[in-house]
C-alpha cells in the first residue's frame, strides 16, 4: 500500500512536469509573433544603420 502511494506521487510529479513543459512551450509559441515583431524591428534598425 505504501509503495503504491509513493508510485502515485511519482507519477503525479512526472505529469506535473510534463504539464509545466507544455505550458512553457505553449507560452513561447503564443508569444512568437511578438518575438518576430521585435526581431524584425531590430533587423530593420540594423539595416538602416548600415
Amino acid at each position: 500500500m505504501h509503495f503504491h502511494a509513493g508510485k502515485c506521487q511519482l507519477m503525479q510529479g512526472i505529469f506535473q512536469k510534463e504539464n509545466t513543459d507544455k505550458a512553457l512551450k505553449y507560452g513561447i509559441y503564443r508569444h512568437l509573433p511578438t518575438y518576430e515583431k521585435i526581431i524584425r524591428n531590430l533587423v530593420s534598425f540594423y539595416v538602416k544603420k548600415v
